[in-house]
């Protein structure tokens, strides 16, 4: 009796050990099927990016207007972990100043940029590296040229940030720098609207005002303001958005014969 007693509880051990045994087995199997598919999800996420499609009343860069009216220029970016690839073109409806053999159609093409960017934060610091490239076409007194950029703030409260944007470029204007500084601040309200208010104080040395101004001196050459609104709707978005600055460098207000340049622009994109 003892022995058929033993038999019973050993097969009952047996086949409660093979019973967890395999219950593990099945919930391992779908743990790894979890991950896979996690990792799948994740694999399909690195990259990730937007398209954009602006229209700009005027061309205007670094409070400098270039004379180019009613201009698009679409933007395309390429997020990879920290890295960003960044191409935006610019298209001229009323290409003023280029020969017409060079173009048959009102819109024009006339200019191509490139930026890799890489991205960071610590803390309440947020900085941005980048390596540009810009690609005129047939733009004879506009050579192609490239720039060293960083981007650097830190957020005092609640989305009110003090921030600071230095360019220097490095091929064809080589030395010549400029720099934006100044405070920012963002509200995120209700149903994804989103608005950005920027105030800057832009300096150029002896450099880039002697290429853009030929002939100005170098020092503080603007304050400026911007704002911006962007609706997200779903992955999509609008943007409007204006801009102000008003030139306090004496030289480049006789110069150009402006107080300052003024801006407005709308555009429509989508996040992928």
């Amino acid at each position: 009796m003892k022995i058929k007693l033993s038999i019973l509880i050993f097969l009952a051990i047996s086949s409660y050990s093979v019973s967890a045994q395999s219950l593990q087995q099945d919930k391992n199997a779908a743990n790894d099927s979890i991950a896979t598919d996690e990792s799948v999800a994740i694999a399909k996420k690195k990259i990730t990016g937007s398209f954009e499609m602006n229209y700009l009343r005027h061309y205007i860069w670094r409070g400098i207007s270039f004379g180019n009216d009613n201009v698009a220029q679409p933007e395309l970016l390429l997020n990879y972990g920290k890295f960003t690839l960044g191409l935006a073109q610019n298209f001229n409806y009323k290409p003023k100043d280029v020969p017409k053999e060079f173009y048959s159609r009102n819109t024009f093409f006339d200019e191509q940029d490139f930026a890799i960017t890489y991205a960071d934060e610590w803390g309440k610091f947020s900085t941005e590296f980048s390596a540009l490239a810009y690609v005129y076409f047939f733009q004879p007194s506009s050579p192609s040229t490239a720039e060293l950029y960083n981007y650097t703030s830190y957020n005092l409260h609640k989305g009110l940030s003090l921030f600071t944007e230095n360019n220097i470029d490095i091929a064809a204007y080589a030395g010549a720098i400029y720099s934006n500084n100044g405070i920012s601040y963002e509200v995120n309200a209700k149903n994804k609207w989103t608005s950005t208010t920027t105030a800057y104080i832009g300096i150029g040395n002896n450099k880039f005002n002697n290429s853009y101004f030929a002939g100005a001196k170098g020092g503080v050459n603007l304050i400026g303001f911007n704002t911006a609104l962007t609706k997200e709707i779903g992955n999509y978005f609008i943007i409007l958005a204006a801009e102000k600055n008003i030139y306090t460098n004496r030289q480049i207000k006789q110069l150009t014969a402006l107080k300052g340049t003024s801006n407005f622009k709308i555009g429509v994109g989508f996040n992928f």
